[in-house]
């Protein structure tokens, strides 16, 4: 069968199952790709992308299924020619779905290069709250260390910096006044 380019779109299985695939694929990336701690946030802490993209594996599985026809209708995907048809379709959106999802975490885990401090364990996993107080404590007793030594930091630096351009501001408007005097 023939197809004009330019004629009206007719849905059929191959349309159908592209974009079931094809969408499933693209949130499995997104799902996958996410950087999560100590980057970003985690996946399940960010409601918004979590929420999102659950609810779209939903739609791709309940379109599948063909739950609800008039959606199915309304979406123009056709009904799948058989049930073994179906199940085939369903268990390669799944697999697509973990296995990309599990590959890249192990990826992760395994080749990925994170300083020590920042690594969560992996049996627990504390709240943002914990972390942050943990964090805040380690930077505290790096910022009293360094006043102890003298305060040797950058902080030191700049303010020593910031003295000696009030000085010669100071000089400057001294040496001014006095030329203006002797006019």
């Amino acid at each position: 069968e023939t197809r004009d380019p330019e004629g009206k779109f007719k849905p059929n299985v191959v349309n159908t199952v592209v974009f079931l695939v094809s969408t499933v694929q693209q949130v499995t990336t997104f799902a996958a790709n996410y950087a999560g701690y100590p980057f970003m946030q985690a996946i399940g802490e960010n409601k918004k992308l979590y929420r999102t993209i659950m609810i779209l594996c939903g739609i791709c599985f309940a379109c599948a299924l063909n739950w609800f026809p008039e959606f199915n209708e309304y979406m123009q995907i056709s009904e799948l020619p058989s049930e073994e048809f179906r199940n085939n379709l369903i268990a390669l959106m799944i697999a697509d779905l973990f296995i990309s999802i599990t590959w890249e975490r192990l990826c992760r885990s395994f080749l990925r290069k994170v300083p020590h401090s920042l690594v969560r364990p992996i049996l627990d996993y504390p709240n943002e709250k914990l972390v942050t107080e943990i964090r805040k404590k380690h930077i505290n007793k790096k910022i009293e260390e360094r006043q102890k030594q003298g305060d040797t930091g950058l902080w030191a630096q700049i303010k020593k910096q910031s003295q000696m351009i009030q000085k010669i501001q100071q000089e400057q408007a001294q040496t001014q006044g006095h030329l203006s005097s002797k006019r």
